[in-house]
């Protein structure tokens, strides 16, 4: 059961730094979506201390044969208010890959809890691999549809 999460976790890393080394790219401020929302709200609805904007940095390729413009690679911009993100955080980003559908993000709320992930998202399933730190040290979780399945 480890072996296969460790491969799988090392799966969903693999294709994400595929999608970040693509050639030349542009860049637009935009918006999600309605289909990227909906995926969004859907992981929401399972995991509430997930956050998401609908405000976006999209990074786009041009298909080499069609030339028609794809994004790989999309960022979210979140509001910052007296220096925090949420009213908790110091940083927090996420980023999502739209061929793979997999959404990288980070979290630091001080030295008593930051830490990172990986979602990724199916039609019926979410997988959650979290990275996370706090003042007794660290440790890494797997849960699918928000229940927990390592470490059991």
């Amino acid at each position: 059961m480890r072996v296969r999460l460790l491969l799988i976790l090392i799966f969903t890393i693999t294709i994400f730094m595929q999608g970040c080394a693509k050639e030349a790219m542009q860049i637009e401020k935009s918006k999600l979506s309605s289909d990227e929302l909906a995926m969004f709200q859907k992981i929401k609805k399972i995991y509430p201390d997930f956050y998401f904007s609908e405000e976006v940095f999209k990074y786009f390729k041009r298909d080499s044969d069609t030339k028609i413009k794809m994004p790989f690679l999309i960022e979210m911009i979140f509001p910052k208010k007296e220096n925090l993100y949420f009213d908790k955080f110091i940083s927090y980003s996420v980023c999502y890959e739209p061929d793979s559908r997999i959404i990288k993000y980070s979290f630091d709320a001080g030295t008593a809890a930051r830490g990172e992930g990986t979602i990724v998202f199916s039609e019926d399933k979410i997988l959650d691999i979290q990275w996370l730190c706090g003042t007794a040290g660290c440790q890494t979780y797997i849960s699918e549809n928000n229940k927990i399945i390592y470490p059991q």
